[in-house]
């Protein structure tokens, strides 16, 4: 079975999974792109122009842009495509829902880059739609669970290898993103750092210790610190994020999890990114090199072919989108004190 995918979007996270789609076809993975649109976007040439390559640096490629790709003239001419059989919804978030929400209809699995709405209650209204149509996947593409280096921090979370974890600290700071600044500067539009970015370590927090009994936050929707605090789990986990950095300040996520017989430091500055620290002895990771998007698509095409297998579900974004309200609200409230 060879799986016909369709992207609408095509800024920097919607030509990140062109390349993918074409590098997974490649090494055999039935996937292959059959069209995508963009608004104000009619030809593959237009396509190749202005490619962006987002905060992590490494090997993204450039997209390849085949004969047989198709350039819709709208979304609904690319829904229609007969040999599509899922949509990837790269749009800015405003406009997740609605578009994927339309995917369904039409009778399209969908992928949904994150965050998938502003506030739970775009979640919801999603929930409510999917849950007319269970045998379609609807994937919110939370992509650290598929992040080399913190899939290893995630596994000793759970097996217990080096014991219960004591403490868990998550930093991801960076300038306003500049492949689409009027996008992420609007708070309006793009939720801030608080949800575009800080929804990265909040949903994985959650993958590993569950729901927060309490929530505590720090700072405006540009730049947030989250407490976290668990009755029976770890007594410090905390999550800051920013987009208010000097133009000129390096990308940087890290993250220090320490367990009772170890800590495991990973930091996107450093190759590889994680280390294993034992006493006085650091062993570096080197699985931990690279990014987790091609894996992240793999799940989700493999979803596509088991609709049983699906490794996130709209469930686990509601819960990330549940707790950041909570920041929000907190934040809110403080700056309207001050």
């Amino acid at each position: 079975m060879t799986i016909g995918v369709g992207i609408v979007g095509m800024g920097f996270m919607g030509r990140r999974h062109a390349v993918n789609v074409a590098r997974l076809a490649r090494k055999g993975v039935g996937c292959r792109l059959v069209a995508v649109h963009s608004e104000g976007v009619r030809t593959r040439e237009q396509l190749q122009e202005n490619e962006h390559y987002g905060n992590i640096a490494g090997d993204v490629g450039r997209c390849e842009w085949s004969s047989e790709v198709r350039v819709a003239g709208s979304y609904d001419e690319l829904l229609a495509e007969g040999d599509l059989d899922c949509v990837i919804v790269c749009t800015p978030t405003p406009h997740h829902v609605d578009m994927a929400a339309c995917a369904l209809d039409a009778g399209r699995h969908v992928m949904i880059e994150k965050p998938v709405a502003l506030d739970a209650a775009g979640v919801e209204r999603l929930v409510a739609h999917h849950e007319r149509m269970p045998d379609l996947v609807c994937m919110p593409a939370h992509v650290i669970r598929f992040w080399p280096g913190w899939t290893s921090i995630k596994k000793a979370v759970h097996d217990g290898r080096y014991g219960r974890v004591l403490s868990a600290t998550f930093r991801r700071l960076g300038t306003t993103p500049g492949w689409n600044r009027a996008f992420y500067s609007d708070l309006s539009a793009s939720g801030g750092a608080l949800v575009d970015l800080h929804i990265h370590d909040v949903d994985f927090i959650l993958d590993c210790f569950g729901v927060p009994d309490s929530v505590q936050a720090a700072g405006d929707l540009m730049h947030v610190t989250g407490v976290f605090g668990y009755e029976d789990g770890p007594r410090h986990v905390v999550a800051e994020a920013a987009w208010d950095q000097q133009a000129g300040f390096a990308f940087r996520m890290r993250c220090v999890v320490n367990f009772e017989r170890a800590t495991m430091e990973f930091d996107s500055l450093r190759d590889p990114p994680l280390v294993v620290i034992q006493g006085e002895i650091a062993t570096a990771v080197v699985e931990s090199r690279g990014d987790g998007y091609a894996e992240e698509l793999r799940g989700f095409l493999g979803a596509v072919g088991d609709v049983g297998a699906v490794p996130v579900t709209l469930g686990d974004a509601l819960r990330a989108a549940r707790v950041i309200d909570r920041e929000r609200a907190i934040l809110l409230s403080a700056m309207e004190d001050g």
